[in-house]
């Protein structure tokens, strides 16, 4: 009998690593536009730091160990979308 298709764990594992990639690209999207694109009448200020906002009250509520793993997560996502292209 021949072997078709693979482990059904490398299947979800799959699954469920391209809908959390989904979601970091939703939300450096939503990010990259409340942050750097979207200015209230052409003043320096952003409309909302959205992420930074996030990761500043987890630390401050004592999650610092939480906010660093998040924000490592996000970079390590970025770095894997630029050597993939």
């Amino acid at each position: 009998m021949k072997h078709r298709g693979e482990n059904p764990v490398v299947s979800f594992t799959k699954l469920f690593m391209g809908i959390l990639f989904g979601i970091m690209s939703m939300l450096w999207i939503l990010h990259i536009m409340l942050y750097i694109m979207l200015r209230p009448n052409n003043t320096k200020y952003p409309v909302t730091t959205f992420l930074n906002e996030w990761l500043i009250s987890l630390e401050d509520d004592g999650l610092f160990m939480l906010a660093a793993s998040i924000y490592a997560g996000f970079t390590i996502y970025l770095m894997f979308c630029v050597v993939k292209g």
